[in-house]
């Protein structure tokens, strides 16, 4: 199991990746970093696209996409765990009610 989760934490890492450094993705200047290929709903000829070094220590680096990544695993560990309960909408019977009958 551990595996599969270190196997899962770096593909999603090599995944921001991918999405950060293609000839699709497109530099944001109001924020001055990259903005992904999925950034807009379609995928156009983008002929001013960014091209970065992962190994930069910029936007789009593996370090950033690996603390990125960290930051939401922390975040979904401590969430609160879940109270089931059982509610019925009708009475059931008890031992009380049953004295009562008889």
């Amino acid at each position: 199991e551990y595996a599969k989760a270190v196997v899962s934490y770096l593909g999603i890492t090599i995944n921001n990746i991918a999405e950060k450094n293609n000839s699709i993705s497109r530099w944001a200047n109001t924020k001055e970093t990259i903005a992904g290929s999925f950034s807009r709903q379609a995928l156009p000829i983008v002929w001013d696209y960014f091209e970065s070094n992962p190994f930069s220590g910029s936007t789009g680096d593996w370090s950033n996409s690996v603390n990125y990544n960290l930051g939401v695993i922390k975040h979904c560990s401590f969430l609160n765990s879940a109270i089931p309960t059982n509610f019925s909408t009708s009475p059931l019977p008890n031992e009380e009610s049953e004295e009562e009958d008889e």
